[in-house]
């Protein structure tokens, strides 16, 4: 239905958010393999591979641009959060439907004169990771992919998502332990 499709549209954005202030980006991370060495591929949602031409079909099934494995939700996000000069770095579960919704919304706010799911997915921003060198490095061979620096991924901490509500407030954003600040950049 119409709905499903702007839900579907609305995930191809990975920036969720774009202030003066503050800043919330998420990327799809590819953790295939075997525990101790996964891919780590981060791609932005539109040039994962797919199973269908048409990025809004029904059953749509996405796969690593590096090693061809299908993306699981269980791989989770890697959430990129700037907030003023500040830039965090946290892993997470794949949101769920609350926060997807939260997400769409934004989304749609930032776009409010598009009616159907195809407006959407023009509005996409091409949202790049804004560390590309101590976090994640680009992957020459492959637009739109970087490979995650193993030793900084393994440090960062799980967002809670709930925390969203209350970014203005100060209140932490990890679950356990402080997010990783990985560089203060000039905004």
């Amino acid at each position: 239905d119409k709905q499903d499709a702007m839900w579907r549209a609305a995930d191809f954005h990975d920036q969720w958010f774009n202030t003066s202030g503050s800043q919330l980006r998420v990327f799809y991370i590819c953790k295939a393999g075997v525990v101790e060495w996964p891919c780590l591929t981060v791609t932005l949602s539109t040039s994962w591979r797919q199973l269908h031409a048409d990025e809004l079909a029904a059953g749509q099934r996405w796969y690593c641009p590096t090693c061809g494995s299908r993306y699981k939700t269980t791989f989770g996000i890697i959430v990129e959060l700037r907030i003023g000069s500040e830039l965090y770095y946290m892993d997470s579960e794949f949101p769920d439907a609350d926060i997807q919704d939260l997400k769409a919304m934004a989304i749609e706010l930032r776009n409010p004169n598009t009616t159907n799911a195809r407006e959407i997915l023009a509005s996409v921003i091409r949202a790049e990771p804004l560390n590309q060198c101590d976090v994640m490095r680009p992957l020459a061979n492959l637009k739109d992919s970087w490979q995650m620096n193993r030793d900084v991924f393994l440090k960062l901490p799980q967002i809670d998502w709930n925390q969203l509500y209350n970014l203005g407030l100060g209140i932490p954003l990890a679950k356990k332990g402080k997010a990783v600040v990985v560089e203060h950049i000039e905004v």
